[in-house]
């Protein structure tokens, strides 16, 4: 091993190995890995800014408060302030000195590996193990291990496999031409191999003298003016601190502002009329104030009946009925709203807050369907009035079907039965859409559509609800009387076809749905129609062992899948 220093090198070697090691001159390192943390520094670097913190924490005891007794250091404090700043001074002063010994030259340091060696480089000392001392070159996974005869390891890591293949051969290669004679390589070989090889060559631009390490503030004296400046700045900080907390007890008194704090203002002989009268009733209201509830400020106000902060008292008194109904606000139902303190005498001082907060709900319902519905400007208007409507007559929007039934279904029926294939009263069709096998699928529709919106809205919102079914009068828009959704529906039936297997007479089956959501003073109705035609599936039939029974409630309830599944498309964006 042969050790260098870096700065009694001749200037053209110390600028060769700056270029090398910057990979701007020949050699090029072939490995590079960075030198570990000074941890030395850093630790001495952290527990100055401890010991200053520690300091601060010094100051800040009793600072400006009327019941500590330290609320002014004594003179003895200058030594505890002066002893923390010095120490804090030193050992920061010291990590900076530290920290420039190692960091403090022109070359990257760290530590490399050159066709002539590895060079460990992480400070001015500068320590060659030449490759004619290797004695050992191997990787294992993603690092290189080197050993040489003097026992010095190092371990190179993050190495990639392929590379490292290439550098142990490129390694070997070097030993060779190294334990070859002296007289075998010529200078530029050398050269090419050595970074710190004095190849004769001077740069005639550049100075002759070698280069030196940077000058320093720490260099001299560092301890004695870490000392002095942290003595110094111990007695200033100790006095400045006397000064700013005597102006703060006053200030306290006043920033504190609490009975107790009044209270001991008067008992060391205060005279100002304004903290009996003004100040101290101010903190004994706020001290109701925090017990956070309106009763606790209802009884502070009957107790005083001719305070002369009777308008500090309402405001306390509207802010703490302002904080409840935050909290009833954030239950986001509007029953929350309607229940908030139904009784109180004091309600009238937030009757704006109250009713902004009523119509923030129904904004923020309105907020939340434009974000789950069609992106449809109509759409969202119509909800809107519907939402208008729903905030002063009440949430409920009525579900009501209309039956419409076409000549078709007794016409079917007689067709079914005349043929020789209707063996039993279960063949004809027209019973299976009565009203009583209707009302079940019209049930199923609506508890749907009202689980859909109930998704959506709150309850006490907007909340869609079965009615019972309207008669079919003929008209296209029936008086209402309430919010309304009207689904209106007619039943075809095919002519019929005979089936040999499965024997049977069977129909197809048509539904023709219309839809408005009406709102009662409101001219425009928001209008779906849709429709379903299906034939009978006698495969299923068959396979499932139906009868005709089945059969049609599969095919009738079908339809009506189908059409809520197209109304609700219509109205809301798909469910990812």
């Amino acid at each position: 091993m042969q050790k260098f220093q870096f700065f009694n090198l001749p200037r053209p070697i110390q600028e060769r190995f700056i270029e090398s090691t910057r990979g701007n001159g020949a050699p090029k390192p072939l490995l590079y890995q960075a030198p570990a943390q000074n941890l030395w520094a850093l630790a001495l670097a952290f527990t100055g800014g401890f010991l200053f913190a520690l300091c601060a924490v010094l100051a800040r005891i009793g600072f400006g408060n009327l019941n500590h007794r330290w609320a002014l250091h004594p003179p003895l404090a200058i030594l505890a302030y002066s002893g923390l700043l010095c120490a804090a001074g030193a050992t920061l002063v010291g990590a900076v000195r530290n920290w420039n010994q190692k960091s403090n030259v022109p070359f990257r340091r760290g530590l490399y590996i050159f066709p002539v060696g590895v060079i460990n480089a992480p400070s001015a000392t500068l320590e060659l193990h030449p490759l004619q001392e290797l004695v050992e070159l191997s990787t294992r996974g993603t690092r290189l291990r080197t050993r040489f005869l003097d026992g010095a390891c190092f371990e190179f890591r993050r190495v990639d496999p392929q590379r490292a293949g290439k550098i142990k051969v490129r390694l070997l290669d070097a030993q060779q031409q190294l334990n070859a004679s002296t007289s075998e390589r010529s200078s530029r070989d050398q050269a090419l191999l050595d970074p710190l090889f004095d190849t004769g060559y001077k740069n005639p631009f550049s100075p002759h003298e070698s280069m030196l390490p940077a000058a320093t503030l720490w260099n001299k004296h560092w301890f004695l003016l870490a000392l002095v400046i942290g003595a110094a700045a111990g007695l200033g900080l100790w006095k400045l601190r006397n000064l700013r907390s005597a102006d703060y007890l006053y200030i306290h008194a006043r920033a504190i502002d609490t009975p107790s704090a009044y209270r001991a203002y008067l008992a060391r002989g205060g005279v100002k009329s304004d903290v009996r009268e003004l100040l101290l009733p101010k903190a004994e209201l706020r001290e109701a104030q925090a017990a956070g509830t309106v009763e606790a400020i209802e009884r502070y106000l009957d107790s005083h009946p001719h305070s002369k902060i009777t308008s500090d008292i309402e405001a306390a008194l509207r802010v703490s009925l302002l904080r409840e109904l935050d909290q009833a606000s954030k239950a986001g139902t509007l029953s929350a709203l309607h229940g908030f303190r139904k009784d109180d005498r004091h309600l009238s001082l937030i009757k704006p807050e109250l009713d902004a907060a009523q119509k923030e709900l129904y904004r923020a319902a309105l907020t939340r369907f434009q974000s789950l519905s069609k992106n449809s400007p109509e759409l969202d208007a119509f909800f809107e009035k519907l939402l208008g409507y729903a905030e002063l007559h009440g949430p409920t929007v009525e579900i009501r079907f209309r039956r419409r039934i076409p000549p078709s279904l007794q016409k079917a029926d007689a067709q079914v039965q005349k043929s020789p294939y209707c063996d039993n009263p279960s063949v004809p069709p027209a019973q299976y859409f009565d009203d009583e096998h209707v009302a079940k699928r019209e049930a199923t529709v609506a508890t749907a559509i009202g689980e859909r919106f109930l998704d959506t809205f709150p309850k006490d919102i907007l909340s869609f609800q079965l009615a019972p079914a309207l008669p079919d009068d003929g008209t296209p828009v029936p008086t209402l009387t309430s919010p309304t959704l009207l689904i209106t529906h007619r039943t075809e039936l095919s002519a019929p076809f005979t089936s040999r297997k499965p024997k049977g007479v069977f129909v197809g089956v048509g539904l023709v749905f219309k839809a408005l959501l009406l709102i009662p003073g409101e001219p425009t109705a928001r209008t779906f129609e849709t429709s379903t035609w299906s034939p009978p599936n006698l495969k299923k039939l068959e396979a499932e062992n139906w009868g005709p029974a089945e059969l049609y409630e599969f095919m009738a309830r079908d339809a009506f899948s189908q059409f809520l599944k197209r109304y609700l498309a219509s109205i809301f964006r798909a469910q990812k």
